[in-house]
């Protein structure tokens, strides 16, 4: 058997604020009226501690204080009420976050801004490319630079090959070259995108490079080495 529900009724007047607490049990009715609005609402709350399934309903607009879950007094009763008094587990913390850290290195060498970073397979390098027309290869533990590499254009994408021997990068004109990472040697130049080219990747084989351009396409070269 389902005991009635109890409800709180706040109705807000012109000239007053009146809180009206209907107990539907035994008949009983309790009336608690207040001029501070502030008041009848710490009221209501105290009763809404008390009270199971308590709504408040403000200006002709009900929502519940408690879920509004009416109470069930057969045979389940009695496992309700246990999964009710069970502890509630605590959400998932969210993850921290630094705003504030510190660098390990800083590496400064180019004139003009820097679009594009890959480190080698073995992270003892990093290739850097900038606006100012090069390729920067930098020792990781130092910071010092290793090798300057000149484009025809503003480098706007670098990348190393998985072996880490080459690297390959794209410019504002739509070539793509590939040095040798250690001499600085240039070993390859294509130019066949119509705009800048944005993005280069080695395939992991090392026998392909794909390049991304504004031009709208994408395009696979052969980097084998030639006889």
């Amino acid at each position: 058997m389902v005991a009635p529900t109890r409800f709180a009724v706040i109705e807000v007047r012109t000239t007053d604020i009146e809180l009206v607490v209907e107990k539907r049990r035994k008949g009983a009715t309790v009336k608690n009226t207040g001029r501070q609005f502030g008041r009848c609402v710490r009221n209501a709350a105290l009763l809404a501690r008390t009270y199971v399934g308590l709504v408040v309903v403000s200006v002709g607009l009900a929502f519940p204080l408690l879920g509004g879950q009416e109470r069930d007094n057969g045979p389940n009763a009695d496992k309700q009420q246990a999964d009710s008094a069970a502890p509630v587990k605590e959400q998932a913390q969210a993850p921290q976050v630094h705003e504030a850290g510190q660098p390990t290195l800083t590496f400064k060498g180019h004139p003009r801004e820097v679009v594009s970073v890959a480190f080698s397979p073995d992270g003892k390098r990093l290739a850097s490319a900038s606006n100012d027309k090069t390729v920067m290869v930098w020792d990781t533990t130092s910071g010092q630079a290793t090798l300057a590499l000149q484009h025809t254009s503003e480098s706007l994408s670098v990348a190393f090959s998985a072996d880490g021997k080459r690297v390959a990068a794209g410019n504002g004109n739509g070539r793509v070259k590939v040095w040798d990472a250690t001499s600085g040697q240039e070993t390859l130049t294509w130019k066949g995108h119509a705009d800048m080219v944005t993005s280069v990747a080695f395939s992991p084989d090392g026998k392909r490079l794909a390049s991304a351009s504004w031009d709208r396409t994408v395009k696979l070269w052969d980097v084998t080495p030639r006889p």
